[in-house]
């Protein structure tokens, strides 16, 4: 299990980091190499897992709308993020 945190903002403008976070299951083998790839579009974000040296995509592509960062709900996501087996 990987959770991965999306973010963006816009450099000059104050306010306007917006974060997604996506869970993958994934079983990724050892001595690989391996990267995120991502694509915008609109308020949205899709997330993969891709081998870095072939660019074969290994994990499922996940989809997530990206929400202005509130403090406390990424405090809330910190457990998840640290329960991750990678």
């Amino acid at each position: 299990m990987l959770w991965v945190k999306a973010s963006i903002y816009k450099p000059d403008t104050p306010n306007s980091l917006r974060v997604a976070y996506v869970k993958f299951d994934v079983n990724l083998s050892s001595g690989k190499r391996y990267m995120l790839n991502r694509e915008l579009k609109g308020k949205s974000i899709s997330i993969w897992i891709q081998d870095h040296d072939t660019g074969d995509v290994v994990s499922d592509v996940k989809t997530k709308e990206l929400n202005y960062y509130r403090f406390k709900a990424s405090r809330e996501q910190l457990p998840k993020c640290k329960a991750g087996s990678i």
